[in-house]
């Protein structure tokens, strides 16, 4: 027998017994007359072992130390991407995650067994955002959409539909810039900071109106990038306090979203708020995801309106304590909507950035106090970075 197995004694320099290593029971035990001397695992193996025993299912929280990466101590030039810093800071979430060097995979969508008879919204959005990017023909860019639109009549239905809202907002366009079209942007390297530079884009040619159409709706993080475009803008422009009344632009498939009135100076004080936030978000999580602070008000009356009136002063979003601090008046319904549970929810709730139960959010706030955390932030950076978007970017519906 050759480790209990029968092997005839002529043919024994042929054979060899591979063991269940390192599962095999008897890697575990030690034998005086191992003659072998083969490898053990008792020791390496025990401590693993011993914890699965022991296991008492308690989840500890990953990141409840802040954290201080190396390239961040380094004085050396950093380049960052724009359009990526401001999705960053739109839902700071992805700031945190991408500082760590950490990828939260999303459960791997199925393939679609039937041909779809009508366009999910996200598939609505990526056909009117086609149509924007093009200038051919009608009939070529129907046939460059062919994969993406349904069969039948209804193909004729959705792609007439799309042509409409595509007509729309070019309407709306010309309505409100006068008949002005797009404006035609290129890119610049500009130094934000000392050691910062950031590639931007500006209008191709001077101007005071950047106007542009998008196919997406005007949320939180929409507005947030919209207002961020207009102070990379300003301040790139260096004009100092002088106001020639630039506008930004935007028209969105629900809303026109205007930003003006900022300075050269006041655009580089408010980027610098931005920039602290940034450098903060990359050390600890930043809970504060635009979707939330600049959530729209809804029909119903008990909802979150934290976006500015046309008939008061932005001023009275904002509690003002004896330490001179100011915080949202409404933080109770913000924090109604942070914690909003998933019932009744036309869509996965776990898309939601505006909600702790965000696949990304609740990963990183896995084990700590989501919402105290969301106070933190709102404290610290609500009013500084929020406030002058309630005073200086009006949405035209």
């Amino acid at each position: 027998h050759l480790a209990g197995v029968p092997v005839p004694e002529n043919l024994r320099s042929l054979y060899r017994v591979h063991s269940l290593q390192p599962f095999d029971v008897q890697k575990f035990q030690s034998h005086e007359d191992d003659l072998n001397q083969e490898i053990r695992y008792q020791d390496q193996w025990f401590a693993v072992a011993k914890q699965l025993q022991n296991a008492k299912n308690q989840l500890q929280g990953w990141a409840v130390e802040a954290y201080a990466p190396n390239r961040l101590n380094v004085a050396e030039m950093q380049t960052l991407e724009s359009s990526q810093w401001m999705r960053q800071m739109s839902f700071p979430a992805t700031l945190y995650l991408k500082t760590l060097g950490v990828e939260n995979l999303k459960a791997i969508q199925e393939t679609e067994r039937f041909e779809p008879l009508l366009l999910t919204g996200l598939k609505s959005y990526a056909v009117r955002d086609f149509l924007q990017q093009q200038e051919h023909e009608q009939d070529l860019v129907s046939d460059l959409l062919l994969d993406q639109l349904p069969v039948g009549k209804l193909k004729e239905a959705t792609w007439q539909q799309s042509m409409l809202e595509n007509s729309q907002l070019n309407a709306r366009l010309a309505e409100l810039t006068q008949g002005a079209p797009v404006t035609q942007t290129t890119h610049r390297i500009w130094r934000v900071e000392e050691n910062i530079m950031m590639n931007i884009q500006v209008p191709k040619s001077s101007t005071t109106l950047w106007a542009s159409v998008t196919a997406a709706s005007a949320r939180g993080n929409r507005r947030v990038h919209v207002w961020l475009e207009y102070l990379l803008w300003m301040a790139y422009l260096n004009l100092g306090e002088l106001d020639l009344g630039h506008q930004r632009v935007v028209v969105c498939r629900d809303a026109t979203i205007i930003c003006a009135g900022v300075s050269s100076e006041q655009a580089k004080v408010y980027l610098a708020a931005w920039m602290d936030a940034w450098r903060f978000g990359q050390r600890q999580p930043l809970v504060l995801p635009a979707n939330l602070l600049l959530a729209r008000k809804p029909k119903s009356l008990d909802v979150l309106a934290l976006q500015n009136a046309k008939d008061s002063s932005s001023e009275e979003n904002w509690l003002e304590h004896e330490q001179g601090q100011k915080t949202l008046k409404l933080f109770d319904k913000l924090v109604e909507e942070w914690e909003k549970e998933p019932f009744g929810e036309s869509f996965d709730i776990r898309d939601n950035e505006a909600n702790r139960a965000h696949r990304d959010w609740s990963f990183i706030l896995q084990a700590q106090d989501a919402t105290a955390l969301l106070r933190l932030s709102c404290d610290r950076f609500a009013y500084v970075l929020y406030q002058p978007i309630y005073q200086y970017q009006c949405l035209v519906e």
